[in-house]
């Protein structure tokens, strides 16, 4: 028995999945709410779920994403798929980074979610073949800027002041697409340790995100080094 949490931005598509899950047999909708924290509570927790439906209809609902290092910090076993009509770069790579599974864009067949569901818990993960192409030129511009932070040398930003050692070790694991927790050990600090040289690496940069870091550095390089 599949349980799913469901949660989401707005009731316009989670309604309809709603009633999707509870007419299917071999799953239980164990949670449904548009406040992702209740899902962590205790009473929650005790109901086992072992599949997060992050369902997003609106461009303003990727906020919910936010909740990801959370969910998975409380519940690190339990697969994550965010649901959307959306193909939007950002909102992808976002979820990715955030720590989802599977990536499901809706066209107009409910039965498109059922095969990233049915894959995701079979294999473990699942990404849209509308959202493929997104991830691939990013894994490219990643591979081109880390060739151009190389060829400027991370060495000479940290002589000259620009960045410390520990930011320039944590940018290191941010381009190689290393959690947190993996930048952390490959370092010997602790988690809050990287935390704060992300949030100091960000402002310096003027980024929010790990998706833009990439292009970033690029242009930083350009202008410090030239």
């Amino acid at each position: 028995m599949a349980k799913i949490a469901l949660i989401y931005d707005t009731p316009f598509l989670a309604d309809t999945l709603s009633v999707f899950f509870r007419e299917r047999p071999g799953f239980e909708l164990v949670f449904y709410s548009n406040r992702a924290e209740l899902l962590l509570e205790d009473r929650v927790k005790a109901l086992e779920p072992n599949l997060v439906l992050l369902v997003i209809a609106a461009e303003n609902g990727k906020d919910i994403l936010s909740s990801l290092p959370q969910i998975r910090a409380v519940l690190p076993d339990i697969k994550v798929i965010v649901a959307t009509y959306l193909s939007s770069p950002n909102l992808i790579l976002e979820a990715m980074y955030q720590g989802a599974d599977s990536y499901s864009i809706f066209t107009k067949n409910i039965q498109d979610l059922w095969k990233a569901i049915e894959i995701t818990l079979s294999y473990g993960a699942y990404l849209d073949p509308l959202a493929a192409p997104v991830l691939v030129n990013h894994l490219r511009s990643i591979s081109s800027s880390k060739s151009s932070v190389n060829q400027f040398r991370m060495q000479a930003w940290q002589e000259a002041g620009e960045f410390v050692a520990r930011e320039l070790q944590v940018i290191q694991g941010l381009l190689n697409n290393l959690s947190y927790k993996e930048i952390a050990h490959n370092n010997n600090i602790g988690l809050n340790t990287v935390r704060h040289y992300v949030k100091s690496v960000y402002k310096k940069l003027n980024v929010n995100s790990r998706s833009k870091l990439g292009e970033a550095l690029a242009t930083f390089a350009e202008t410090h080094e030239a």
